[in-house]
């Protein structure tokens, strides 16, 4: 019979359900101390529902009806530009994330040979999730 061993390393993912970035690095060393290779931010803020914060990048024309898209006659091709998609900004919240990572762990709260985790969602994800079916295959190129 094979002894059962309780986990020597951590892979976190997702959100974590707490106020900040710079608390999520200091509770998760904290709680799993000597068990992290990388910490993500914990997709606080106004990224805490996944991909529910990209609504608003896409035009409401493209957003499923539910979502408060509007109905508009089906005209085919509606020519979406790079214009018409809102910057994503994971580029914004990691950059800002990974300052606060950085100085957690020059004040030696984060074990130096952890690094910083950026996760995230495939453009699929925001397509299915937020817009209507005929706009994806327009619109995706345009997201990513």
């Amino acid at each position: 019979m094979a002894q059962s061993r309780s986990p020597e390393t951590v892979l976190m993912v997702g959100s974590v359900p707490l106020k900040s970035s710079k608390e999520v690095f200091k509770e998760v060393c904290r709680v799993l101390s000597g068990r992290l290779h990388t910490i993500p931010d914990g997709e606080t803020g106004d990224r805490w529902n996944y991909i529910g914060w990209q609504l608003t990048r896409f035009p409401s024309a493209a957003r499923r009806m539910e979502l408060g898209g509007t109905h508009l006659p089906d005209t085919g091709k509606r020519n979406y530009t790079l214009d018409s998609i809102q910057p994503t900004s994971y580029d914004e919240a990691a950059i800002a994330s990974y300052a606060e990572f950085k100085q957690l762990q020059n004040q030696g709260l984060i074990p130096p040979d952890v690094r910083f985790q950026i996760s995230l969602p495939t453009p699929f994800n925001s397509l299915i999730g937020h817009l209507k079916p005929e706009v994806h295959a327009e619109i995706e190129p345009l997201y990513e």
